[in-house]
């Protein structure tokens, strides 16, 4: 459906528009609500009516730490029958009435996934885009670590024919899944997109009526391939070759020409490649950490025939002392290469808060605490690093500053995750410690409530209430 302005829609429409936007200014949001939510239901294309209505529920919610905690909890339970009607609706093909109970949902809390999830895939089928697009950036907004939201928000940019977005996000996506080959496919077309657009190939009826050099078109899908035959990528790779030489400062032919040796399994030649990229001064630590993962997976060639070879001789002696000194190299290895990247761009904090968690799996807590420290100022990753700084100063006994680490990193995470369960159970944990076995049962009631089957909170559970 086309979006409509106030302009085009009807006269009793705007009427209900005008008067939610009186209520906003005498400071009545509830009945603003039920104004836009009766505008909506009669024409669900109008575009300002969606952005005051969102606009407005945030502005009810309103309340923030501990408070919006509550409420959200709250909402969590008194959203259940809207959502239970609303995915009804949508199985019955009701899309704009299940596209209000997601709208009546996020009135209880803005940041609802659920409700969030129901208005995003209502907005599609009525193929109301730029409200799909307003959703999916609220849910990755409240969920940033939700594949699926991700996913979904890229795929949206990219219908809305911003492939420049869409690339944005799904390079979020992989940092979560490197290794995910729809994330890849989907990236790899996207940079296709992105190509195409950047030089008006999209305003044609087929790209290959601009394209007059066939071997351009040739390359461009190549290049869009996740699999592809070795005569494939030695022709990308001499092709790249020839741009290098045509533009030698340019660092991403560079760190192409090294994937494609990765592809064909030349790890050497890809590793010698990035080396000369850094070498000729470029300041980039997308470079230095491509070359790290090569020299990584080199060691991992080397640790996989050992593992095969010790399946087959379980008992071996020779063949344990051979795969525990190619571990130690690989950690070893991984250490050194995150030190030397922390030195050398010491105010990026994703880095520090990589080797935080590097330090703190090899036991060296004094160094991890330092870098989790400053890593907790990072948003993307605060609520992990609080976390890892509970745990690092449970175990040095400080309990009462590990409690404040959990504490904090259970009211800043709305969403009930695997991130926030792990939260709530080393509080639990930690409370046990501290033998509070009372509060510590509370905290491993919370995560029985939604997920009976996490780690072994029923076995916590049973042992706590016998005390």
């Amino acid at each position: 459906m086309p979006i409509k302005g106030e302009d085009e829609v009807p006269r009793r429409v705007r009427d209900l528009y005008e008067r939610a936007l009186g209520a906003i200014d005498r400071d009545n949001p509830s009945l603003a609500i039920d104004l836009l939510l009766d505008a909506l239901s009669m024409e669900p294309e109008f575009l300002q009516a969606h952005k005051l209505l969102r606009a407005t529920q945030k502005k009810q919610f309103g309340a923030k730490g501990a408070m919006a905690l509550l409420k959200k909890g709250g909402a969590m339970f008194t959203t259940m029958p809207q959502l239970t009607i609303g995915w009804t609706y949508y199985k019955q093909e009701k899309y704009k009435d299940a596209m209000l109970c997601g709208y009546k949902m996020l009135s209880q809390d803005p940041t609802n996934t659920q409700g969030l999830d129901l208005l995003i895939r209502a907005a599609q089928k009525m193929e109301i885009y730029e409200v799909a697009v307003l959703a999916a950036e609220a849910a990755v907004a409240a969920s940033p670590n939700n594949i699926s939201f991700l996913v979904t928000l890229a795929e949206l940019y990219r219908e809305a024919g911003q492939p420049s977005k869409a690339l944005d996000v799904y390079e979020r996506a992989l940092a979560l899944q490197p290794h995910d080959p729809d994330i890849i496919r989907e990236m790899k077309d996207c940079t296709t997109e992105v190509h195409m657009d950047e030089t008006n190939i999209e305003d044609a009826k087929s790209s290959r009526d601009l394209m007059r050099d066939k071997q351009q078109t040739i390359r461009l899908e190549q290049e869009s391939k996740v699999v592809r035959s070795e005569d494939a990528i030695n022709d990308l790779i001499q092709e790249t070759k020839e741009r290098i030489e045509q533009q030698p400062d340019n660092m991403t032919h560079r760190k192409r020409l090294a994937d494609y040796y990765v592809q064909k399994g030349d790890f050497e030649t890809a590793q010698k490649t990035l080396e000369e990229a850094i070498a000729k001064g470029a300041n980039d630590p997308t470079l230095e950490k491509a070359l790290n993962d090569i020299k990584i997976r080199r060691v991992d060639n080397r640790i996989k025939p050992v593992k095969q070879a010790l399946e087959a001789k379980p008992n071996d002696p020779l063949l344990t002392k051979d795969l525990q000194k190619l571990m130690a190299e690989k950690e070893q290895l991984i250490l050194e290469a995150q030190e030397a990247m922390v030195r050398r761009y010491p105010n990026d904090l994703s880095m520090r808060f990589d080797l935080g968690a590097i330090y703190f799996r090899r036991g060296e807590i004094t160094k991890a605490l330092p870098e989790f420290q400053q890593a907790q100022n990072n948003p993307k990753h605060r609520i992990q690093a609080l976390n890892f700084l509970g745990l690092c100063f449970r175990h040095q006994k400080l309990f009462d500053l590990s409690m404040n680490q959990f504490q904090k990193a259970d009211v800043e995470s709305p969403i009930m995750d695997s991130v926030k369960k792990d939260i709530i159970y080393n509080t639990g944990e930690t409370l046990e410690i501290m033998e509070k076995p009372k509060e510590a049962l509370a905290q491993f009631l919370r995560i029985y409530e939604v997920d009976i089957n996490f780690r072994d909170v029923q076995k916590k559970i049973m042992e706590l209430g016998r005390r």
